[in-house]
């Protein structure tokens, strides 16, 4: 891979051991090398959050049976560095964590130079405290995500002395498993992806047709904005009737090309597409039996070495208004979706997923009148069960599924995906992403509302004010995208 420029931060965490509020990690850049242009106050942005996110979390601590990676070289390279020249017992291995997307390195030394009998007060592992670490470190305003893991270093000569940059790295699988796993460009804001092993999936009714450039150019120029700034992996567009799914694919294409020659996959299903950067494959438009319509459903071909299954995705736009006139097409696609997911689980019939293969439902379901067709999606209480089978638990784990409901900007008041102020309806929450919590963490998750981000937030996330709406005023919004980013759990 090419490297327009290597950056190589390196930190040490050193353990207090004091009690209370001492008794947790303190942070320090301890020296930064570059190999191209510097990245004025990188280190200190770094430090600043690190130290944050351990004020917010409390302290860190390792577990005994995680082994300290280290070689006698990085030993004495970050005992001379953190204790003025003396070195570090030779019994104290010094774990690091490295982050590199082929473009930024990141080394975070993690050593206990108060105590030679404990390495290290601060998790670093696969799961806990890296997870932590990674939200971090990925929140800073450069391009700045894609590989964490624990790694080795190359082998030192005994008795090295103070390095003038840490020793050589070894790439470890893990690491090559994330590297592509970047999160977008970094802007420090709540849209950034804070965990680069994530799969970021948004869902969106875009008004029929209106984010082509022929068809409505103002309303493309938002939705491209949108694309860039927020980088899915998979896209749940509803809306889209005249367009197909290579007019998807290709524009797509053209926001949010991919590397590497890699191009976008997408299935259309009534006005409905699903749209990804990894292949699909088990795409549908419709249930057995049918619902009241047709949809569009498949399954996304996660990277193996990323992720522990693929995600079965089922993208959803229902029969609209009517109060609780139109409740029944509504229900009768819950109904519909219900069973068809006990098919999905169980040997034989219209389809079979693998095992434990989690899903997602979403889309806009227009919930004008009652809730109970969202009752169905979560619990699996089938209403017609003549035509589409007996009740059942619809998770793997035989519990109910979850329902997001996913915040303004992820830390607002507002729930609510459709607004008209034009209109006599009160602002709605019609669209939904409804999923497997057995095997999918929803890491961060927002719904995206420009109109009320301050200058300095748009700023930064390049965003205007109104992206998110149909007109240039803020009074008629109709839908805002929803964005989660799910980890896939055991």
């Amino acid at each position: 891979m090419r490297r327009q420029r290597a950056l190589a931060l390196v930190l040490l965490v050193a353990a207090a051991t004091a009690c209370g509020a001492a008794d947790r990690p303190r942070i320090a850049v301890m020296r930064t090398t570059t190999a191209g242009t510097p990245v004025a106050g990188m280190g200190d942005h770094l430090a600043a959050l690190l130290s944050w996110r351990l004020r917010e979390s409390g302290r860190f601590d390792v577990l005994p049976d995680i082994p300290a990676q280290g070689e006698s070289g990085l030993r004495q390279w970050a005992g001379e560095q953190s204790t003025g020249g003396g070195v570090l017992p030779p019994r104290v291995l010094i774990p690091y964590v490295m982050m590199d997307d082929g473009y930024y390195q990141v080394m975070v030394v993690v050593a206990d130079v108060a105590s030679a009998s404990r390495p290290a007060t601060f998790v670093i592992d696969g799961e806990g405290g890296l997870r932590e670490l990674a939200r971090a470190i990925s929140a800073l305003g450069d391009r700045l995500a894609g590989e964490a893991a624990l790694a080795s270093p190359s082998l030192g000569d005994e008795g090295q002395s103070a390095l003038a940059a840490p020793p050589a790295l070894r790439l470890t699988d893990r690491m090559r498993a994330y590297r592509g796993a970047k999160a977008g460009v970094m802007t420090s804001t709540f849209i950034d992806r804070f965990d680069p092993r994530t799969v970021r999936l948004m869902s969106y009714n875009v008004n029929w047709d209106a984010i082509f450039p022929d068809v409505n150019e103002r309303a493309a120029e938002k939705f491209q904005r949108l694309v860039k700034a927020l980088d899915p992996d998979v896209v749940c567009l509803q809306e889209i009737r005249e367009k197909s799914a290579d007019d998807v694919r290709a524009l797509l294409n053209a926001i949010s090309p991919l590397p590497n020659g890699a191009a976008w996959h997408a299935y259309k299903g009534w006005t409905n597409v699903i749209a990804s950067k990894h292949p699909l494959s088990l795409m549908a438009d419709r249930t057995i039996p049918p619902g009241e319509r047709e949809l569009a459903m498949a399954l996304v071909d996660l990277p193996d070495e990323r992720f522990k299954a693929d995600l079965y995705v089922i993208n959803n736009h229902w029969k609209c208004c009517g109060d609780t006139a139109n409740d029944p097409q509504r229900q009768q696609m819950a109904d519909a979706i219900a069973n068809w997911i006990r098919d999905a689980r169980t040997p034989g019939g219209a389809i079979d997923l693998p095992g434990r293969t989690p899903f997602v439902i979403c889309g806009d379901l227009n919930i004008v009148g009652g809730f109970q067709p969202v009752e169905t999606l979560l619990t699996g209480d089938i209403l017609d069960e003549r035509r589409y089978g007996p009740d059942f638990k619809p998770d793997w784990d035989g519990s109910a599924l979850t329902d997001l409901k996913p915040r303004h900007n992820a830390d607002g008041t507002e729930t609510y995906t459709w607004r008209n102020d034009n209109d006599r309806w009160p602002p709605g929450r019609l669209d939904f992403i409804i999923f497997s919590d057995s095997l999918l963490e929803p890491v961060h998750a927002f719904v995206l509302n420009t109109t009320v981000l301050p200058p300095e937030l748009l700023a930064k996330t390049r965003l205007e004010a109104f992206d998110v709406t149909l007109d240039d005023v803020g009074r008629e919004y109709d839908h805002l995208p929803l964005v989660v980013d799910f980890r896939v759990l055991e």
